[in-house]
C-alpha cells in the first residue's frame, strides 16, 4: 500500500502511522463522519487531508499529490440524497432503490470532469488534473488556487467598482465559460462564490457540477445562487444552453458596477422589479448597462446568448448581437440614421416648395402647388419602390427594436401561431413577400410562431405501460425522451413503466421538453454466497460487495458456537437472489451467557469437565478438607457468575473434596490376643 503524505512536512510516512516521523506531528482525524478520513490515500497517489464544504452532489477535500508533493483539492461524488452509507473499505454504498440513478449521475459526474480535463489549462478556469473512480464512486482532482472567493473579496469592498475595472476582472471568466461553452460544457453556476481571485487578481471559475445539481426539481439536492441562477434553472422542464451562463455573467457585471446584488430569477419572473445598473449608479455608461439587462432578460429567446455577444456588446460594438439584444450595432446605427435623415430632407423640401414657389398671394401657397411639381412627387413615399427585405426566420424581438426597419416600415399587429418546427419568437412569414416591390404605405403584417403546442404527459403507469406502447407515443406526440431502468424485484413484467417524469397530466412541449420513463428491468440474479460460519461482519462485506440486500436476526447459543458467527441463511448457499432486490435473512449466533451449573454439584466432576470443554470454557480446580470418605472426590462447590457473557476471561472455579484419612479398624472384642500396651519388652 502506498504511503500517506505528512500534510506538515511533506514526508512520506507509512499507512496506520500516528506520528510523522520526521517532524512529529500527530495524525489525528477531524473530518465528519461519512466523509474519508484524514491520510486516506486515493489511487495510490493523492493523500486526503481536510474536509472543506459539501453540497447536493459530493464532499469537496484538501489534498496532496504524492508525485508532485503540490496540494490539490479533490471532489468525492457523494449525493446525500442518493447514498446510504460507507463500508469500513471506504466504499460508498446507494439507498435501496437508488443504485441505477447512482449510477448513472455517478457517470455524469465523470464525464463532465472528463472533459474538463481534456480542456488542459485554459484561462479563467481552474484545472482539472486527474479523474479516477475507486471506493463504488469518482473523484476529480484540481488545482489548488491560493486567494479570496470574490464574494469574500466584496464583503471586504462592498461598494461599486470602476466599469472598465469590473469589466477586466470579469474578462478571464468569460473567456473560460466560452472555453467550456465550445467544448459543449455549460458551467450553471457562475456566482461571486464560485470565482477565485489569484495573489495578482486574476479570476478564475471553479464549482463545476453536473446538470443536477444546478437544476431544481432534480434528483440531487439543487445547489443555486440566487441572484445568479438563471429563470430556467428553477423549472426542472426548461432547456439550459449558453444563455444560462451570460444570465449569471450578467448578473455578476450587475453587482460589480451596481455595489448590489441582483433580484432572485424566480422573484424577477414573479414580479420583475429590478432597476437598471446606471439607475443605480449613474457612472455605468449607458451601453454597459443596456447590455447588463439583456444579458439578464427572463426569457432565454430575448436574453444575448452566448459569451462572444456578450463581450461585444460590453465593449460598446455590438449592441444588437442578432441572438436575442436589443441594441444597435454601428453599422445599423449609421443606416437608420441615414433613412431617417432622408425622409426629414424630403419633408423639409416639400415645405419650402409650398411656401415659396406658388405667386405673391400668400392665401394661396398651399392651395396652389408650384406646376414644377407633379401630384406623383408629392405623395409617393420616399422609400416606394424598394425591395422588401426577408424577415422569414429572424427573431421577432430584433426586427422591432431595429431603428433600421422601423423608421421606414410600419408594422402591423403581429399575429402568432403554433409551430414545432420554428422555435418561439421567430418570423414564420411576412406579407408583403421577401424581395417584392413596397409601395411605401402597405404595413407589414408578420407571423410569428409560439413554438410547438404544448401536450399533456400521457398517464403510462395507472394501466402499466409496456415500454414499446410508451415509446411508440411520445414519438408520435413529437416528444423526445429517454429510458431508465428501474431495479426489479420480480413483481413488475420487464419493460413496464413504473414512473415518469414529468407525472402524467403535466404540460409538455414537443421538440423541446425532454421526457424521462422510468421501466421495470430485468431481474438480475446471483448463487448466494455461502456465509455460513463466518463473523457477522465478514459476511456484511461479502454481501454487500455483491448488492446483496440482508437483515440480521441473532438466535439462542447453547455454548457450542462462537458468538457472532452466522448460523444460517434464508435462502441458503447457492440458491439464486435478485441483487439489490431480494432480502436475504441472516441468523447470527447471539452471545452465550453462563447457565445455572448447581446440578453438578455433589456430583462426580467428569460430566461437569465434558460440559465445560465443549464450550470452551476455562476451569480451575481447587481442593476442600474432608472428613467424609463418601465425599471423596466430589464436587463441593462452583465460583461462576450465572447469566454472565462467556468470553475468553471466563474461569469456572471447582472446589473438590480432598480424599478423607483413613480411620484404624476398632479392636474386635471376641478376639483373645491382647491389646499391644506398646511396651515391647518381655516380662
Amino acid at each position: 500500500m502506498a504511503d500517506r503524505i505528512c500534510d506538515n512536512c511533506m514526508s512520506p510516512v507509512p499507512i496506520g502511522t500516528d506520528k510523522c516521523p520526521k517532524c512529529g506531528i500527530l495524525f489525528e482525524n477531524t473530518n465528519p463522519g461519512g466523509a474519508l478520513p484524514n491520510g486516506w490515500v486515493l489511487g495510490g497517489r493523492y493523500t486526503v487531508g481536510r474536509y472543506i464544504d459539501i453540497d447536493g452532489e459530493g464532499v469537496l477535500y484538501s489534498a496532496i499529490d504524492g508525485n508532485t508533493l503540490q496540494r490539490v483539492t479533490v471532489k468525492e461524488f457523494m449525493p446525500v440524497t442518493l447514498c446510504a452509507s460507507r463500508s469500513e473499505a471506504g466504499a460508498i454504498q446507494p439507498k435501496p432503490g437508488c443504485e441505477v440513478l447512482f449510477k448513472t449521475t455517478r457517470m455524469d459526474f465523470a464525464d463532465l470532469y472528463g472533459s474538463l480535463l481534456r480542456l488542459g489549462l485554459v484561462e479563467g478556469l481552474v484545472q482539472v488534473l486527474d479523474v479516477l473512480e475507486e471506493n463504488n464512486t469518482a473523484y476529480a482532482v484540481l488545482e489548488k488556487v491560493e486567494g479570496p472567493t470574490l464574494a469574500e473579496y466584496l464583503t471586504k469592498k462592498p461598494g461599486p467598482i470602476d466599469p472598465p475595472r469590473a469589466i477586466a476582472l470579469l474578462r478571464p471568466v468569460m473567456n473560460g465559460a466560452e472555453t467550456m461553452h465550445n467544448a459543449n460544457l455549460i458551467h450553471r453556476g457562475i456566482s461571486p462564490e464560485n470565482i477565485i481571485l489569484e495573489s495578482g487578481g486574476t479570476a478564475k471559475l471553479f464549482g463545476y457540477a453536473t446538470l443536477a445539481l444546478r437544476q431544481q426539481g432534480s434528483e440531487l439536492k439543487p445547489k443555486l445562487y440566487p441572484g445568479y441562477s438563471a429563470p430556467e434553472q428553477y423549472a426542472a422542464s426548461e432547456f439550459e444552453g449558453r444563455y444560462t451562463d451570460v444570465y449569471a455573467l450578467g448578473a455578476v457585471l450587475y453587482r460589480l458596477v451596481t455595489g448590489g446584488t441582483p433580484e432572485a430569477a424566480d422573484e424577477r419572473k414573479l414580479q420583475d422589479t429590478q432597476r437598471g445598473a446606471r439607475t443605480l449608479n449613474k457612472e455605468v455608461p449607458s451601453f454597459l448597462s443596456a447590455a447588463i439587462a439583456r444579458a439578464m432578460r427572463l426569457l432565454p429567446a430575448e436574453r444575448i446568448q452566448d459569451v462572444g455577444d456578450l463581450r461585444l456588446a460590453l465593449s460598446g460594438e455590438g449592441g444588437q448581437t442578432g441572438k436575442g439584444g436589443i441594441g444597435l450595432t454601428r453599422q445599423q446605427i449609421i443606416i437608420g440614421g441615414v433613412a431617417v435623415g432622408v425622409v426629414v430632407v424630403a419633408v423639409i423640401i416639400i415645405l419650402l416648395v409650398s411656401l415659396l414657389g406658388g405667386g405673391g398671394d400668400d392665401s394661396d401657397a398651399f392651395s396652389q402647388p408650384d406646376s414644377s411639381l407633379s401630384s406623383s412627387s408629392v405623395s409617393t413615399p420616399a422609400n416606394a419602390g424598394t425591395a422588401m427585405p426577408n424577415f422569414v426566420g429572424k427573431k421577432y424581438s430584433e426586427i422591432i427594436d431595429n431603428v433600421a426597419y422601423t423608421s421606414v416600415y410600419t408594422f402591423a399587429d403581429v399575429q402568432e401561431q403554433y409551430d414545432p418546427d420554428v422555435e418561439a419568437g421567430r418570423v414564420i412569414s411576412q406579407t408583403p413577400a421577401a424581395a417584392t416591390q413596397w409601395d411605401g404605405k402597405t404595413p407589414v403584417q408578420l407571423v410569428v410562431s409560439k413554438g410547438a403546442e404544448a401536450v399533456k404527459m400521457p398517464d403510462f403507469v395507472t394501466v402499466g405501460t409496456s415500454q414499446e406502447e410508451a415509446e411508440a407515443q411520445l414519438k408520435e406526440l413529437d416528444l423526445e425522451y429517454t429510458v431508465l431502468p428501474m431495479t426489479n424485484t420480480g413483481e413488475y413484467e420487464e419493460g413496464t413503466v413504473l414512473k415518469t417524469d414529468p407525472e402524467a397530466g403535466t404540460e409538455v412541449v414537443p421538440k423541446k421538453d425532454k421526457v424521462i420513463i422510468y421501466v421495470a428491468g430485468d431481474v438480475a440474479t446471483i448463487p448466494m454466497p455461502d456465509v455460513v460460519g463466518k463473523t457477522q461482519a465478514a459476511a456484511e462485506t461479502e454481501l454487500n460487495r455483491q448488492n446483496i440486500k440482508f437483515r440480521i436476526e441473532t438466535v439462542e447459543n447453547d455454548g457450542t458456537h462462537t458468538s457472532g458467527t452466522v448460523a444460517s441463511t434464508e435462502p441458503t448457499a447457492g440458491n439464486s437472489v435478485a441483487t439489490g432486490a431480494t432480502i436475504v435473512n441472516v441468523k447470527v449466533y447471539d452471545v452465550y451467557r453462563m447457565p445455572d451449573l448447581s446440578e453438578y454439584i455433589g456430583q462426580s466432576p467428569e460430566k461437569l469437565y465434558k460440559f465445560l470443554t465443549k464450550r470452551n470454557i476455562a476451569y480451575s480446580i481447587k481442593m476442600v478438607d474432608n472428613t467424609d470418605p463418601a465425599l471423596n472426590g466430589l464436587v463441593q462447590s462452583l465460583d461462576y457468575v450465572i447469566n454472565a457473557e462467556v468470553n475468553n476471561n471466563t474461569v469456572v472455579t471447582v472446589y473438590l473434596y480432598k480424599d478423607a484419612p483413613e480411620v484404624p479398624p476398632a479392636p474386635n472384642p471376641d478376639s483373645n490376643v491382647p491389646p499391644d500396651d506398646g511396651d515391647d519388652d518381655d516380662d
